[in-house]
C-alpha cells in the first residue's frame, strides 16, 4: 500500500495499491482544500516569499536577477523595462 500526499500542502490524501498510477499522478495529487483553492496572485506569492538576507553585489547584477524573477512572475513589461535599463 502506497500513501498519497497533496503536492501543494503535503497533507495525506489517501492510499493506493497501484504503483503505476502513483508514478503517473504523483505530481498532480491534491487534497480537497487545495484543489478548490483559487490560483495564487502575484502579490500573494510575493507576500508569502520569506525575506532573504541582503546581497553584496552590484546594482546591475541585482537588476539582472530581478528581471529573471519578473519573468517568472509573469511581469513581462517590468522585465522589459529592466532589460532596457541594464543595457
Amino acid at each position: 500500500m502506497f500513501t498519497t500526499y497533496c503536492v501543494s500542502c503535503g497533507v495525506k490524501v489517501g492510499e493506493t495499491e497501484d504503483f503505476k498510477w502513483l508514478q503517473e499522478n504523483v505530481k498532480t495529487i491534491k487534497c480537497n482544500k487545495c484543489s478548490n483553492r483559487p490560483p495564487d496572485t502575484v502579490i500573494s506569492i510575493i507576500k508569502n516569499t520569506p525575506q532573504l538576507p541582503k546581497v553584496q553585489y552590484s546594482l546591475e547584477q541585482q537588476l539582472s536577477e530581478l528581471k529573471i524573477m519578473a519573468n517568472k512572475l509573469g511581469l513581462y513589461d517590468a522585465s522589459d523595462f529592466l532589460k532596457k535599463y541594464i543595457k
